[in-house]
């Protein structure tokens, strides 16, 4: 018993090594996911990332272990809160983090099929409306588009200002008629997907501070706006129902605005600045994930009609109208969905070290540095996926019996068991 907790104690107090330093593949041009996934397994999944602001990043032989860290050592909200702390203060930042996780909650708990099925609706219209407008031709009775690339940033463009699960309801008559929406919304989606992901280069630190400025406007732009609006609804809300799935009027009904708090406009700031999370999730999280998987179904044919075949026995035998017990049942798309986010997923999961901590292995990360999780490597670990790992398999996570609802090892497209 007494060698066990010197073990314990040992590895708590010693470190044998220091992490190998690898370049920021993930920001550069040069370089592949080939050599990407060989730096990782010589540095022994655990790196120092060079030219980025994130310190270390460890890969698939650590990540039962990042699952089972506490937030105490490896804290998620101070991690996050740095993604805008240039233009923000500390309460707000802190305050935005606990109403986005709120309205989340509150949001799933509105969703049901009449409203999915609604939106279904206006995504299809979106396509249709496209297809026709970006080069697109019919012959025997198949779309051909001359510019798919095209097609994609239109698709990712227009899904940001019309498609959504409540997140855009809020502002969707801004987003039809108001070009300083616009311009923010282009602005908050063109960053990588982790603020972590860029270089330390002198031309960032200016891009920085200049962006910091930019997103310091645009952010009082959308307090102005939902500030105006809260009180609006408030005033006419008897004589004016809208949408329930709608994130500013959950924030009302179920008063997590606090109303007679509400004394000037930097009282709204923290729902204003969670709404716009959901803004920018909304994009980077379902319509470039949505973009990449057409890609993807033009580039391999044999998935896509594989995915008409299932859809097609799906409403022969249950009906055209949408359910969830329906969508339940396409496990091909499930499958090949999965597989789309696998190949374009980006490291992330981003904590903060608290505490100076030793992994199994026995390198050190020193604490106040930052450390991410490489969903990019582990997403091509044969271990976890089986062979031919860069390459798209539409068929691979049915083999695995990998679910995309599912929170695991092969799936961290919900994050890291948060």
């Amino acid at each position: 018993m007494d060698s066990f907790k010197n073990a314990i104690k040992n590895l708590i107090t010693k470190s044998n090594s220091s992490p190998t330093k690898i370049k920021n593949y993930e920001a550069d041009t040069d370089g592949n996911s080939y050599d990407y996934c060989e730096a990782m397994t010589l540095a022994g999944d655990v790196a120092i990332i060079s030219n980025s602001n994130c310190n270390y990043i460890i890969s698939s032989n650590f990540v039962s272990e990042y699952i089972l860290i506490p937030d105490k050592i490896f804290n998620t909200s101070k991690a996050r809160i740095k993604v805008l702390e240039d233009v923000r203060e500390n309460y707000v930042r802190c305050k935005s983090i606990i109403y986005s996780k709120l309205l989340a909650e509150l949001l799933i708990k509105k969703l049901n099929t009449q409203y999915i099925d609604k939106q279904s609706f206006f995504i299809r219209e979106t396509f249709e409306s496209l297809l026709n407008k970006y080069g697109s031709y019919k012959l025997d009775g198949r779309h051909y588009i001359e510019n798919v690339f095209n097609y994609l940033q239109a698709i990712l463009r227009k899904n940001g200002k019309t498609i959504s699960f409540g997140i855009f309801n809020s502002f969707k008559c801004k987003a039809a008629n108001d070009e300083m929406f616009d311009e923010l919304l282009q602005f908050f989606t063109s960053e990588p997907n982790s603020i972590f992901d860029k270089h330390l280069s002198l031309l960032n630190i200016f891009k920085k501070i200049f962006t910091a400025q930019k997103a310091y406007s645009y952010l009082k732009y959308v307090d102005s706006y939902v500030y105006k609006e809260v009180f609006r609804r408030i005033e006419f809300q008897n004589s004016n129902p809208v949408d329930e799935c709608d994130t500013i009027q959950i924030a009302i009904d179920y008063d997590i605005l606090n109303i007679d708090q509400i004394n000037n406009i930097n009282d709204i700031k923290p729902i204003s600045h969670s709404i716009l999370v959901f803004m920018v999730l909304e994009i980077t999280l379902i319509s470039q994930k949505l973009a990449n998987f057409i890609l993807d179904i033009s580039i391999y044919p044999e998935t896509f009609i594989s995915l008409a075949l299932e859809q097609k026995r799906i409403i022969e035998k249950y009906g055209p109208k949408f359910s969830f017990y329906k969508l339940k049942k396409m496990k091909i798309l499930d499958s090949a969905i999965l597989e789309s986010i696998r190949l374009t997923e980006l490291s992330g999961i981003e904590r903060q070290i608290e505490n100076n901590y030793i992994l199994s292995n026995g390198v050190e990360l020193k604490k106040k540095k930052t450390v991410k999780f490489g969903r990019f490597t582990h997403n091509r670990n044969p271990f976890f996926f089986g062979k031919n790992t860069h390459e798209f398999d539409y068929t691979r996570n049915l083999q695995l019996e990998n679910e995309l609802a599912n929170c695991s090892e092969k799936n961290l497209v919900w994050g890291i068991f948060e």
